[in-house]
């Protein structure tokens, strides 16, 4: 039988009757994994935010640049004479 058939069959879904009540564990010794884990944790959402950041201003930067690029390439089709204009000219 096992954690969830219990809770399943309980009639008042008491939680507290799924709590080991001894742990087999050092106490302090898992207060401090905890510890490490939180720091750990917190650690890599803040470089993920970062990173996140710099992706966001890299897409910005990308978009500046294409923006730029598209510009250059329609100001000189507008001052490149189109090859069916010289034809009429000759």
């Amino acid at each position: 039988m096992n954690i969830f058939s219990r809770l399943v069959h309980s009639p008042s879904g008491d939680l507290s009757r799924l709590k080991p009540r001894n742990i087999p564990q050092d106490k302090e010794r898992l207060y401090e994994e905890t510890l490490h884990l939180k720091q750990t944790v917190n650690s890599l959402r803040e470089d993920n935010l970062k990173l996140r950041t710099k992706v966001s201003n890299l897409e910005k930067e990308a978009n500046k640049f294409e923006r730029m690029i598209q510009e250059a390439n329609s100001s000189y089709k507008e001052t490149t004479p189109s090859k069916t204009s010289e034809v009429r000219k000759l």
